[in-house]
């Protein structure tokens, strides 16, 4: 709760894309992990929406390049929800993982999402569940195709 009003106090209204697309992902969170009753609630479906328009005005290259990882996170913790953009934000999740110079495996994809809002015992099992989403499902085009071409430019190194 302390946090949805920090980013209340911070950004009444963001007033960039990219701004609202970290204000949505966090209120997102807390509402996912903390809220636990509502899980399929309809204010998800919202957020999920509002963030899927907040991406599309970002240009995710120049927008996104050094915080790469927070993309990471974003499309991680919407993907982890079940609605009916959650294809949508798998294909992104899948393209942005790309743009990682080596792809990150699923430790990897742990280590990088621990940095930002993480609760391991609720976390863990949705980036599990989404990491293997990834791996099991093909690009779609037509109504989820984001037009999106990030291209390999982030090195990451694997911690032995």
């Amino acid at each position: 709760y302390r946090l949805t009003e920090l980013i209340a106090e911070t950004s009444k209204f963001p007033t960039t894309a990219y701004e609202q697309c970290c204000c949505l992902a966090a209120f997102l969170y807390h509402h996912k992990h903390f809220r636990p009753f509502c899980f399929l609630s309809g204010l998800q479906g919202v957020l999920l929406a509002k963030l899927e328009q907040a991406l599309l005005k970002t240009d995710l290259e120049t927008c996104w390049g050094d915080d790469i990882e927070l993309l990471l996170w974003i499309l991680v913790t919407a993907a982890a929800v079940e609605d009916v953009t959650k294809v949508w934000f798998v294909d992104l999740l899948k393209r942005t993982r790309k743009a990682f110079i080596p792809m990150p495996g699923l430790n990897r994809m742990k280590y990088i999402l621990r940095r930002f809002l993480w609760n391991e015992r609720t976390s863990s099992p949705d980036c599990d569940k989404v990491y293997n989403e990834i791996l099991g499902s093909r690009p779609r085009n037509g109504v989820y195709d984001t037009k999106v071409d990030l291209k390999p430019k982030f090195k990451v190194f694997e911690i032995v």
